[in-house]
């Protein structure tokens, strides 16, 4: 057991500083692609809500320090994400083909729109105007996270973490 939670931390871990260092720079219809996201999608959805909303928080803690935006605003979000991703494989059958690009695509558009009400709020050093949130951007990103998603559940994120 403690060896799958340092291959889900490992795996999250890397998401993360590559989603900082190489993915930031990529703009794809006005938005980035979001790896920790899909990846922590694929990691609930193998290990269940607790390692999910776990994995969530240190995931979101890695990215908040690492880009020095507000902290626990990220780790906040994807706690919330790791735990409906894991609560939709204790209750449904989640081996089917398309759950994970579909989960991916509704883990972006939910993380994308309760991103954008937390930072709505004046806190003093990123304000985001209202506007900021585009439908179609949100689409696109949704779109872009589920073919992420299912590129990886095809390629070697199944056997690195399954239990």
């Amino acid at each position: 057991m403690i060896a799958d939670i340092a291959k889900g931390a490992a795996v999250l871990f890397v998401a993360a500083i590559l989603q900082v260092t190489l993915l930031s720079q990529i703009d794809v219809f006005h938005g980035a692609p979001d790896l920790v996201l899909v990846t922590l999608v694929c990691v609930a959805l193998l290990r269940g809500t607790i390692y999910g909303a776990a994995a969530g928080f240190g995931a979101g803690l890695v990215v908040d320090t690492a880009t020095l935006q507000t902290l626990g605003v990220t780790s906040l979000l994807l706690i919330g994400v790791g735990y409906l991703a894991g609560r939709y494989r204790e209750l449904r059958d989640a081996s089917h083909k398309l759950v994970p690009p579909l989960g991916g695509f509704v883990a972006t558009l939910l993380y994308a729109a309760t991103f954008s009400l937390v930072m709505v709020a004046p806190v003093p050093p990123n304000p985001v105007p209202p506007g900021n949130l585009r439908i179609v951007e949100v689409i696109m990103r949704g779109l872009d996270s589920a073919g992420n998603v299912l590129f990886e559940h095809k390629t070697s994120m199944t056997a690195l973490v399954a239990p």
